[in-house]
């Protein structure tokens, strides 16, 4: 297990209150920000903050298994970022299911379609076994469950280079990171 001094202030950790000595909450005001609250928002460093976490090279997984209590503030979405409500008459979309056995020209077209509108589609008939589907899947999993240490030598930011293990993308643009972490092979 990653010690939290590996972490380089990045989070803080501390056991969870027991039930007897817990101190009382008081309910959250949501609507007024007190200047202290301003205070630490101004003083807050993101690229710090995004880097220390990066360079520790130990992924969302290694924050969970090291005993994160408080989830580092590059994490937390934006207001703009949030989904409003939902509306009571949402059309009701499904997954288009190409065949791959279909005709070529047809199989294209449903291609091109369900990519330009929806962005994604399901394919049947590819011609890759359950057995070899099941066991990708596993192996994934065997990784994600690796050590951190183990999962530590693949972290890295290059695209394209065999296996890498990295948390975002697009850690150091975006506005708040995603909760996740991602394993990326390529084969030549």
């Amino acid at each position: 297990m990653i010690k939290p001094t590996n972490l380089n202030g990045l989070v803080s950790f501390k056991p969870p209150p027991s039930p007897a000595n817990k101190p009382p909450q008081s309910p959250p005001n949501r609507h007024r920000r007190t200047s202290a609250m301003a205070s630490i928002e101004q003083n807050y460093d993101r690229l710090k903050e995004v880097k220390q976490f990066d360079e520790s090279k130990i992924g969302v997984k290694g924050l969970i298994d090291s005993g994160v209590t408080t989830i580092p503030r590059f994490f937390h979405q934006p207001r703009e970022n949030l989904p409003g409500p939902k509306p009571k008459n949402r059309p009701r979309l499904t997954v288009p299911v190409i065949n791959l056995s279909g005709e070529r020209s047809t199989v294209v077209e449903e291609i091109r379609r369900s990519a330009s509108t929806l962005g994604f589609f399901q394919i049947v008939n590819h011609g890759v076994s359950q057995s070899l589907i099941d066991s990708a899947i596993n192996g994934v999993k065997k990784f994600f469950e690796q050590s951190t240490e183990y999962k530590m030598q693949f972290y890295h930011r290059e695209v394209g280079k065999g296996a890498a293990y990295s948390t975002n993308f697009d850690l150091y643009q975006s506005k708040a990171a995603s909760w996740r972490d991602s394993l990326q092979v390529r084969f030549l």
